[in-house]
């Protein structure tokens, strides 16, 4: 199984995918429960599940894609969504380089100034994935 070097998360983190822009051209909110929901419904689907590493990777990070809530309430409940969850069953049961860098990229995300997520992180082995 291929991952990121945990160095490259950052930069990979600065990408947008092209599926976010598409989506969501123009701005508005994104629906983390949804996405969420369809990577459980299409666990098998590889690019659904690198879609929504993608769409949760840009629902921490990307200002405008909380509808006015503020990165760390963002984060917050992204993880309460059960996020970091359906990341971590993507990059396990996908190994394509797709799946593993976005899903690099949300788990960055989801700890990415947030210490509240970052003990949940830990107790589901997410720091092992991402290496």
């Amino acid at each position: 199984r291929a991952h990121a070097p945990a160095a490259a998360v950052p930069a990979i983190a600065r990408m947008a995918p092209v599926a976010c822009r598409v989506s969501v051209a123009g701005g508005g909110s994104i629906d983390v429960a949804m996405i969420v929901k369809s990577m459980r419904d299409s666990l098998s689907a590889d690019e659904v599940q690198a879609w929504g590493c993608g769409k949760i990777f840009e629902f921490c990070c990307a200002e405008w894609a909380g509808g006015g809530i503020g990165a760390e309430k963002r984060r917050l409940h992204a993880a309460e969504q059960g996020a970091m969850e359906r990341v971590l069953t993507a990059m396990g049961v996908h190994a394509s380089k797709d799946v593993q860098e976005w899903g690099c990229a949300a788990l960055w995300g989801l700890i990415r100034d947030c210490p509240a997520n970052r003990p949940r992180m830990i107790s589901l082995r997410g720091t092992e994935a991402a290496v």
